[in-house]
């Protein structure tokens, strides 16, 4: 346990020295991961805003209940064609 904490100790100062004498690129590392992340969210918040806009203009509900799944089961070697209807 002691060897644990002594190399997590020796590890921490390590990181802290590192980051204090390259300046630069911890600032440029902080500025990409920055960047990056307000990305991801504008891709999300576009494609929820036009996901919103295309509902509005083709006027489909958000509230849908009737789903139709048309599948083929085999009884016996002849194909039947079953449609489900069931509210969700």
């Amino acid at each position: 346990m002691k060897i644990f904490l002594k190399l997590l100790r020796e590890s921490f100062v390590f990181a802290l020295h590192e980051v204090a004498v390259n300046k630069v690129r911890t600032l440029l590392s902080l500025l990409g991961i920055t960047i990056g992340i307000f990305s991801i969210i504008s891709v999300f918040t576009i494609f929820d805003s036009m996901e919103k806009n295309i509902k509005e203009i083709l006027g489909v509900s958000a509230k849908v209940k009737l789903v139709e799944s048309k599948s083929i089961h085999r009884s016996e070697g002849k194909a039947v064609r079953v449609i489900d209807k069931r509210e969700i």
